[in-house]
C-alpha cells in the first residue's frame, strides 16, 4: 500500500510538523501559513513551543496553549506576565512600548512589562496599570490606593512641585 503525502500542518506521535510542496517538511527556519500565521519548525521539522532564541539573536513566542504553537505578536498575556512582541524586531526589553490606544508601557530587562510601582533605568518613576493586560502608564493626575500623584509624560512622577491642573486647580 502507499501512503499519501502529508501537506499542511499534521501531527505525529504529539508533535506538530508542517510541509508543503516545494520543501517537504519544513525545517530550521520560518513556516507562512499564508494567512498571516507563523510558526518556527526545529531541526527535526517539529514545531516549537514557548520562547524562541532565533539566530538573528531576537527572541520570539510561539504559543504554547493554541492548537497550534502559532508566534504571537503585540501584547499577550502568559503566565508569567505580559509582554510585547513585534513581528520583525522580536520580544522587546529595557525599553518603552507604544501601545495601540497611544499610551506607553516600559518592557523590563526581562521582557515583562511593568505593573504597579516601577523606577525606569534612567531613575524615573512610574506606575504602571496592574489591572489591565497592557500595563500602560498612569499619566496626570491619579488617585493610587487613595493617595494623589501627578506623572508628567516625560518625566514621570512628579515630586516636591507644585502643579497647575488644566481647570485651574
Amino acid at each position: 500500500t502507499h501512503n499519501a503525502v502529508k501537506l499542511g500542518q499534521f501531527t505525529v506521535q504529539n508533535r506538530d510538523y508542517y510541509a508543503d510542496t516545494t520543501a517537504g517538511v519544513i525545517k530550521d527556519g520560518w513556516v507562512n501559513y499564508g494567512d498571516g500565521n507563523w510558526a518556527w519548525a526545529n531541526s527535526d521539522g517539529s514545531l516549537y513551543a514557548g520562547w524562541k532564541l532565533l539566530p538573528n539573536g531576537k527572541w520570539f513566542y510561539f504559543d504554547e496553549s493554541a492548537e497550534y504553537p502559532l508566534l504571537k505578536t503585540g501584547v499577550f498575556t502568559i503566565s508569567s506576565g505580559s509582554y510585547y512582541v513585534d513581528v520583525n524586531k522580536g520580544m522587546t526589553s529595557n525599553d518603552w512600548v507604544q501601545l495601540p490606544n497611544n499610551g506607553w508601557t516600559w518592557a523590563q530587562s526581562s521582557g515583562a512589562l511593568a505593573s504597579g510601582w516601577f523606577n525606569t533605568p534612567n531613575g524615573k518613576t512610574w506606575y504602571f496599570d496592574p489591572t489591565t493586560h497592557e500595563h500602560a502608564a498612569l499619566i496626570g493626575l491619579q488617585v493610587i490606593n487613595g493617595s494623589y500623584y501627578y506623572f508628567d509624560l516625560g518625566y514621570g512622577l512628579l515630586r516636591n512641585q507644585d502643579v497647575t491642573l488644566s481647570d485651574g486647580r
